[in-house]
């Protein structure tokens, strides 16, 4: 009986401590499948966790004029600045959309442009916008992302250490030149690659072609405050602009560019003109290197 007894201690013992194993186990593994199906949350374009923190950059009229004391929205937030004398804006705000609906009004025009593909490019948006006043259309010439925004722009610092005008030499020193590395890709209107475009580096004077897969790659120096891009093939040529580049001593720029011939009113190419094709940087990334 003692023996049977102890036998009998010993199998409770062994069921009860499987029995606790398998509850632990249990246990477990609802806390896991909680985490997994529950932990995440789920949104429509959120950029998850890095959120763009400026949305700068200048507006224009179709004859390049400054579009000026116009108010824009960012529709999603509802941040709103008005334009400046020389059509420039900024926003300080938080976004973290993929997507967002940009409004522009004045007395005399009032349009909404939808800008996208804003996730994990940058934390600084620098937009040039385009709109005419005879279609009341608005349009986004560029957009260019800053990734590095921890980087002080040495103007700024120059700026706020200058001393007062009057105390200014009568010749003030030309701004430091600054190494660029420009690298991209040129698509035609169909979005196809576009080879064998001669692209030129105006301010640097560095001059390629792009390869098979629309691909090109420029090194120069500068020092000014924008880029200027030359693009020609056979008849066609046209330019694009980039102002306002940031100050770095070693800057890398990267563009998607898209090009188009230019039509003229009864729907044709023009052809006799050094402005016949359209250019228009779809991407721009900046970083400070």
């Amino acid at each position: 009986m003692r023996l049977n007894s102890e036998r009998g201690g010993y199998k409770g013992f062994v069921l009860n401590h499987t029995f606790s194993v398998i509850l632990f186990f249990l246990g477990t593994l609802s806390i896991l499948m909680l985490g997994a199906c529950g932990g995440g949350t789920t949104g429509t374009g959120d950029i998850g966790g890095q959120s763009i923190k400026s949305v700068s950059g200048t507006i224009y009229d179709t004859k390049g004029a400054p579009f000026e004391n116009a108010e824009l929205q960012i529709q999603e937030t509802g941040n709103s600045v008005t334009s400046d004398n020389n059509g420039k804006f900024d926003f300080s705000t938080n976004l973290t959309e993929n997507t967002i609906n940009l409004r522009v009004s004045r007395g005399d025009f009032d349009a909404v442009v939808q800008i996208d593909g804003l996730q994990d490019k940058g934390s600084q948006l620098v937009l040039q916008l385009v709109v005419n006043l005879e279609t009341e259309q608005l349009s986004v010439e560029s957009i260019q992302f800053i990734v590095d925004e921890g980087t002080e722009d040495p103007e700024k610092e120059d700026a706020a250490q200058t001393p007062p005008e009057e105390s200014q030499p009568s010749n003030p020193v030309k701004a430091p030149e600054q190494s660029v590395l420009i690298s991209g890709i040129v698509l035609k209107s169909d979005g196809d690659a576009f080879s064998g475009v001669q692209v030129t580096f105006v301010e640097g004077d560095a001059q390629s072609s792009t390869n098979i897969n629309g691909e090109f790659l420029l090194e120069g120096s500068t020092s000014e405050r924008r880029i200027t891009l030359r693009l020609k093939k056979g008849i066609y040529s046209g330019k694009l602009v980039i102002r306002d580049i940031p100050a770095a001593k070693n800057l890398k720029v990267r563009l998607k560019i898209l090009t188009s011939p230019r039509i003229d009113l009864n729907g044709k190419p023009v052809l006799n003109s050094d402005d016949n094709l359209s250019v228009v940087a779809r991407e721009i990334e900046f970083k400070k290197l």
